[in-house]
């Protein structure tokens, strides 16, 4: 999902940042996902996959395709449930792209124009190596909030199902905690995992020290 957003949110910001028209509704309704709590927009998603009465399968069906398991079939609840993530989180990393678009310094574009550089030329030579700050940040950022995800697998899945098709290691933490009622173990799991992500959090803003 973190790949998914930021390749998402840097082509509406670059969009948004060329001048296209009613620029200020369009940065309006890409800001509504982010102020609608994490459950409420499960509970709307989870209704929207309902598989007799979900707008998703009644579109298909106007295709004269499906009706499509969105989370009772293994093979594709996972992918649903990315799918809403990607939707709620993808205009938060196209905010923080838009605003570093916007604090580049205009001189090295004007030159690159008048040299005849191509659109690609510029934006893989100027644009994201300056944009590259902010990118890093958002990876950071969407990588962390994306590896602690419990809200949305919780409310849509009922804990991980089918099965465990859509079980991650926070869902395991709380089933052991408050089904199993093994709360020293799931401690010990909350405390490595947040180990673990200090670590990995460390070692690549290290990594991007150095490199910058």
């Amino acid at each position: 999902v973190t790949f998914a957003e930021v390749v998402l949110g840097l082509g509406l910001a670059l969009l948004v940042s060329s001048g296209i028209r009613w620029r200020g509704p369009i940065i309006s309704l890409l800001m509504i996902p982010i102020v609608l709590p994490p459950v409420s927009v499960s509970v709307a998603w989870r209704f929207s996959y309902q598989e007799q009465f979900g707008v998703y399968n009644y579109l298909l069906s106007l295709l004269h395709l499906g009706p499509v398991r969105w989370l009772s079939d293994r093979n594709i609840a996972l992918y649903s449930v990315m799918a809403t993530d990607v939707w709620q989180a993808t205009p938060f990393v196209f905010l923080l792209l838009l605003a570093g678009l916007q604090a580049m310094p205009s001189d090295p574009f004007e030159a690159a124009a008048i040299d005849g550089a191509t659109p690609w030329q510029i934006f893989r030579t100027i644009t994201l190596p300056l944009l590259r700050p902010t990118l890093l940040v958002v990876v950071l950022l969407r990588t962390i909030d994306a590896a602690r995800i419990f809200d949305k697998i919780f409310v849509m899945t009922n804990g991980g199902g089918p099965g465990t098709a859509t079980e991650t290691l926070t869902m395991s933490i709380f089933k052991t905690a408050f089904i199993q009622f093994d709360f020293g173990y799931a401690a010990a799991l909350s405390l490595l995992f947040q180990i673990l992500l200090v670590i990995l959090g460390t070692i690549y803003v290290r990594r991007v020290l150095k490199e910058g």
